[in-house]
């Protein structure tokens, strides 16, 4: 046989460093089977919390992308109604130029009239009406 010589074995044939006898060595084997299996199983139970944590990103990630979607039609209705109120707040204003330019008008006619005491009744209707009272 071989022999070995080694620091930490004693020296004989066969001895390793740290190695037990053929005994505790099927103790070790066991141990180490044992430890390969609880491996085994942290493993595959790490890979289903894996595969568990992956269901919720993909989950998330759809539910991400329908608020994308839901998010883009509302920002779109969004838009039309701006536009919308664009168009409303255009049509006040010429509205509201138009009236303003009546009332200018109005009052032109009203500066020129000679004796507005002569048609006191027709004055008073005309200022009330686009005016208001005085």
């Amino acid at each position: 046989m071989a022999t070995i010589n080694n620091t930490t074995g004693s020296g004989r044939d066969g001895d390793l460093p740290n190695s037990r006898k053929h005994a505790s060595g099927s103790q070790s084997s066991e141990a180490i089977h044992k430890e390969m299996d609880d491996l085994c199983l942290q493993v595959a139970r790490m890979k289903k919390g894996v595969e568990k944590k992956n269901a919720i990103v993909r989950k998330l990630k759809e539910e991400i992308e329908e608020y994308k979607e839901n998010l883009l039609e509302k920002q779109d209705k969004l838009d039309k109604s701006i536009e919308g109120l664009d168009k409303e707040k255009c049509q006040c204003e010429q509205y509201r130029n138009w009236w303003l330019n009546e009332i200018q008008f109005t009052k032109l006619l009203f500066n020129k009239v000679p004796e507005p005491n002569a048609d006191w009744d027709l004055v008073r209707a005309s200022q009330s009406h686009y005016l208001g009272r005085f």
